[in-house]
């Protein structure tokens, strides 16, 4: 199926100040537009809109930026019934049974939710398709903003959080996995990390994050931080510096870090 564009989503960013979220939206496009050159990016107060030749690989390379909650490859129409059931259709699998999603950031389509659910759900059913809205075999999703309809049945998850570089720079400290979790959790939150300790570390996040400037120095009097970034515990608290010492692992459970960046490991 050829899908003509990406949607990529963002959450936390979304619930901030008028002028702190088009500042990160603004970060998102940039960062976006570096690794995705070949493709136009258009963003809007709900999503951002990647126009590719490859849907497919947009959406799974935007997902692996800060900030984006998740990225889907789409089909975009105008706002008429006709053309939505029509797109929709195209993502019906025979073999499995269906169900229809809407959401509506732009109110000022003339059908509600449950209304377009209902019309495509039914011109699919006419057409072969089996109806289960449990145990659906594929989510066909409609999302209706900026006066298009986007249609799609794949969410990529991403990171979400906040655009890596928003929010500083800090030391990662960089002698094991722990550390290295560490650093993504404090990417997560938009950090921009420089890299401290064994430089394979450096190397491993340059070739999953080429967009983003991240430096490496062999220790730590080497530059200038806002703070130091560690994967110890509370057991094992670091002493003797100037500025503050961040350990993101300290309450989280490890295995849900590692599932959480299991693409980028």
């Amino acid at each position: 199926m050829n899908n003509d564009c990406c949607i990529a989503r963002f959450d936390e960013i979304g619930i901030k100040a008028s002028h702190t979220k088009h500042e990160f939206i603004s970060m998102l496009k940039s960062q976006l537009k570096k690794i995705l050159p070949k493709s136009r990016i258009r963003v809007s107060p709900y999503r951002i809109i990647i126009f590719s030749d490859d849907a497919k690989k947009a959406a799974l390379i935007a997902s692996k930026v800060f900030g984006i909650s998740s990225a889907s490859p789409a089909i975009m129409v105008e706002q008429d019934i006709d053309l939505i059931k029509k797109a929709s259709y195209r993502f019906y699998e025979k073999e499995k049974s269906f169900r229809i999603t809407c959401q509506r950031s732009d109110k000022g389509f003339h059908l509600k939710s449950d209304e377009i659910c209902r019309l495509v759900g039914e011109y699919i059913f006419k057409r072969g398709g089996k109806v289960s809205l449990k145990s659906f075999g594929t989510n066909i999703c409609i999302d209706l903003f900026d006066k298009k309809a986007f249609i799609f049945s794949e969410k990529i998850r991403g990171f979400g959080g906040l655009p890596c570089g928003s929010q500083g720079k800090v030391a990662c400290l960089m002698n094991d996995e722990s550390d290295y979790l560490a650093c993504l959790m404090i990417m997560n939150r938009g950090c921009l990390p420089v890299v401290v300790g064994k430089k394979s570390f450096c190397n491993k996040l340059l070739k999953n994050f080429d967009y983003l400037k991240i430096g490496y120095f062999k220790d730590l009097n080497c530059g200038h931080y806002s703070a130091i970034v560690s994967g110890n515990d509370f057991k094992n608290l670091l002493s003797g510096f100037d500025c503050p010492v961040f350990y993101p692992l300290a309450f989280v459970d490890k295995k849900w870090a590692k599932e959480k960046f299991k693409d980028v490991n």
